[in-house]
């Protein structure tokens, strides 16, 4: 093989390379948080302007959509409590954190939404601690 060749074919691969790079942004949202509500922006995240208006999930998410300008969306009800949706976090108490790629043009965007729990089932006391004491051998109890 020719020296131009093989230097066309290691461009070639160094560009393919880079392509496969990711960058990376994060948000949180509660759980059950509305529908069509607004996550965060994927440039504002990076700190950066958008290049170019054209986004894509691949594969396609469940539970968010892109915008054109960035901005990801909820499309559906997420519970943090929900094996399916969560299959970790319900058990162990670890984080739920649903993650998809949003693609500009060949920019790889790696989106990681965190789900806090809201935990919407709390009880709640008058007193923080309540003392009871019973006598041995008591008939009332």
């Amino acid at each position: 093989m020719s020296p131009p060749h093989l230097l066309l074919r290691l461009a070639a691969a160094a560009a393919l390379i880079l392509s496969l790079l990711a960058e990376e942004v994060a948000f949180r949202i509660e759980e059950e948080t509305d529908l069509k509500a607004t996550v965060g922006n994927v440039w504002t995240g990076l700190g950066r302007q958008p290049p170019a208006p054209e986004f894509r999930i691949i594969p396609a998410s469940r539970f968010f959509s892109i915008d054109r300008d960035g901005h990801v969306r909820i499309e559906s009800r997420i519970d943090r409590e929900d094996p399916a949706t969560c299959p970790d976090a319900s058990e162990t108490g670890s984080d739920c954190v649903i993650e998809f790629n949003a693609f500009n043009g060949t920019t790889r965007i790696v989106v990681k939404v965190t789900i806090l729990d809201i935990n919407d089932n709390s009880p709640t006391f008058k007193s923080p601690v309540k003392e009871i004491f019973i006598e041995e051998g008591d008939q009332r109890f």
